[in-house]
């Protein structure tokens, strides 16, 4: 098991509701369907996958739930620039059509283990990439989604997130995404159990702690992964919104079509 705390709140965070798919919908409109552009809080994109390696990494961090279950997600970014979606949502003549169109797919930023154009040489950025959100419309191969609305203005993350492709001396991504890739191929065990996250979370956590922000405040280590940020979306509220009068918890939807037994 991870060294997680236990939160002490009874109830999950209301703010943070389950949405449903229209028929038809792909991830892409539904992810603009339940996007605020009025705000400038910084998104985050947690995705849950059905390929081979998606389920891997899934059930490896059944370790970060108390009933050992699989985890619903395998993957989390930041969207690049919520605004810029929403304006194109808005200027949407044929929404079906403009969905699929490239210059419509919002940027994402993130580390992937199967990143859409390739590796490149990781400790140049970090390991971090760019990348659309091409490769995740389709609900049958990603049929988990949630948007998590952080508290935090986007262009402060954004301005952490540069810097973060020059610290590798504090988190070596490079290395994190080296040992997953071993794990999710079959020739090395679970590095959660060695305290070693996935390394797209760590990035996040790492960027949202520069920012002044505990994405995670029940982890008591750097094993940083999806359902980590996912618990402590849902079950950390108090958390946040006792640090600061105004409140500071995360809000946003999902929606959760796939669940490993």
């Amino acid at each position: 098991m991870l060294d997680i705390h236990q939160s002490p709140a009874k109830k999950g965070n209301s703010r943070l509701v389950k949405a449903q798919r229209s028929r038809g919908q792909d991830n892409l409109e539904w992810l603009r369907d339940h996007l605020d552009t009025t705000e400038e809080s910084a998104v985050l994109v947690l995705l849950g996958g059905k390929d081979v390696l998606s389920h891997r990494l899934r059930t490896a961090q059944s370790h970060a739930r108390h009933d050992l279950s699989p985890s619903h997600w395998s993957d989390v970014f930041i969207l690049a620039d919520p605004a810029q979606v929403g304006t194109q949502v808005s200027a949407q003549a044929t929404p079906k059509a403009a969905s699929t169109s490239s210059q419509n797919l919002p940027q994402l930023y993130g580390i992937s283990l199967t990143p859409q154009n390739g590796f490149g040489f990781p400790p140049l950025t970090n390991a971090l990439q760019k990348m659309t959100m091409e490769p995740f419309l389709e609900p049958k191969r990603f049929p988990n989604i949630a948007l998590l609305r952080i508290p935090v203005a986007y262009v402060t993350v954004f301005e952490a997130l540069e810097q973060f492709k020059k610290q590798s001396n504090v988190v070596n991504a490079t290395e994190l995404l080296a040992r997953w890739l071993a794990y999710g191929w079959g020739v090395a065990p679970n590095p959660l159990l060695e305290g070693l996250g996935l390394p797209g979370a760590v990035c996040m956590d790492a960027v949202f702690s520069a920012a002044n922000y505990d994405l995670t405040p029940g982890l008591a280590n750097h094993s940083c992964c999806p359902e980590a940020i996912w618990q402590a979306a849902k079950w950390w509220q108090e958390f946040h919104q006792e640090e600061d009068e105004a409140g500071r918890a995360i809000s946003g939807a999902y929606v959760v079509s796939d669940t490993l037994p």
